[in-house]
């Protein structure tokens, strides 16, 4: 598999934002310019002594900036910029909401979702045991207007 360093540099950047230090603050920590960070963003090669500098600075390992095995991004700001950058440059997306994301949604999503299960007659229990066949779609053409929390 080859390395793309458009995609180490997307993570680098992820990274970044998610620790709240700047550009400025960074390149400065690192003996390097801004220009030269911004470079390593867009997907210019880094030398790997600067690669585990900008690791240890980052809080992460190198694999994890290099994109090996499994992505552990421990901010929100970090993960947020890392699934606009995966959506972005994405044909089919897949998502598996999971507790998290309920949470994050807003409150029109919980009227989405009651909707939904009167119109096929789910009951809470059938959702949760996973055993509801797959029908047509239940959000009616014209729903009603829902305020949406913050």
């Amino acid at each position: 598999m080859a390395i793309r360093f458009d995609d180490i540099g997307n993570r680098l950047k992820a990274f970044r934002l998610g620790s709240g230090l700047s550009a400025d603050e960074i390149a400065n920590r690192l003996g390097i310019s801004r220009t030269a960070l911004y470079r390593f963003e867009k997907g210019e090669l880094a030398k790997i002594e600067t690669l585990e500098k900008l690791a240890e600075l980052l809080s992460v390992s190198v694999p994890t900036l290099l994109g090996v095995g499994v992505e552990y991004v421990a901010s929100a700001v970090s993960y947020f910029e890392r699934m606009r950058q995966i959506e972005e440059s994405s044909e089919h997306i897949i998502v598996l909401a999971g507790p998290i994301s309920y949470l994050l949604a807003s409150d029109a999503f919980d009227q989405a979702l009651g909707m939904t299960m009167d119109v096929n007659n789910i009951s809470i229990t059938e959702a949760m045991s996973g055993k509801v066949a797959a029908g047509p779609s239940p959000i009616p053409a014209n729903p009603p207007a829902q305020a949406v929390r913050p």
